[in-house]
């Protein structure tokens, strides 16, 4: 039996009908991190921290298939043609990872995670402040709990004009293809210095963790008065942990 094959350099003699088969076999969910910088409290503009799949940077027909199945973005509105130029001169320079800039999404796969980082620690941040054109495409989504609290204990609930259901359908409705919606607590912030990446892990909802750093319990009843009274928008909730890991991990 031989062993795995280490190279295969007969990929650029296949057919080109089969290569970009392989390319779109290539394209699988991700998780695109949008966060916000505060570090005196008050919370800057949301913006992206770039996530390219690996087909930006294996190809130059590689990346124009990508580049189908993907939405050039970002939390600031500069036109499309710049986006794809800005998008272009960081993939070959190098300039990708850990920065501020346009990114690429998948609107059908890909998950929308929010963060605010002080610097410290992973607090709130409210996915609301991201331009609409994008809240409105957005299917998947991570979000922490207590930025749903800031939204529910708004003005409107805290004077008696809306439940509390109805305080948090207002503030984000505006994610009207929304799918799935998961909720996090606390995290720890990425790796200082070095490139990383997260990976969010499902727990149960009936755990005790779940129930002391969640209130999963209160969020199902919410969610439940949500869906009964405006059933066009249900997304399926559930809660994680974030984590964040070193790309090249020290021995």
């Amino acid at each position: 039996m031989q062993p795995p094959l280490d190279k295969f350099t007969l990929f650029p003699l296949l057919p080109v009908e089969l290569r970009i088969k392989i390319w779109k076999l290539a394209i699988f969910p991700r998780i695109v991190m949008s966060y916000s910088k505060n570090s005196t409290r008050v919370i800057s503009k949301p913006f992206f921290t770039p996530s390219y799949p690996v087909l930006m940077h294996t190809s130059a027909q590689a990346r124009e298939i990508a580049l189908e199945h993907f939405t050039v973005v970002n939390a600031e509105h500069p036109k499309p043609v710049q986006l794809r130029q800005t998008l272009l001169s960081r993939l070959l320079s190098g300039k990708s990872r850990n920065t501020s800039g346009p990114t690429v999404f998948n609107f059908e796969l890909d998950t929308l995670l929010c963060l605010d980082w002080d610097g410290e620690s992973i607090t709130r941040s409210d996915p609301c402040q991201l331009p609409a054109e994008i809240c409105r495409q957005v299917r998947h989504m991570s979000v922490s709990g207590e930025s749903l609290i800031d939204a529910v204990f708004g003005d409107d609930f805290r004077h008696g004009r809306d439940s509390m259901e109805e305080a948090l359908y207002k503030h984000i409705r505006i994610f009207e293809k929304l799918e799935t919606i998961s909720i996090f607590g606390t995290a720890k912030p990425p790796p200082k210095h070095e490139p990383w990446t997260v990976d969010l892990y499902e727990i149960s909802p009936e755990s005790r963790h779940a129930a002391r750093e969640y209130s999963g319990f209160v969020w199902h009843l919410i969610f439940r008065g949500i869906a009964v009274a405006h059933p066009e928008w249900r997304p399926k909730l559930s809660f994680v942990r974030v984590k964040f890991r070193a790309l090249f991990p020290k021995d």
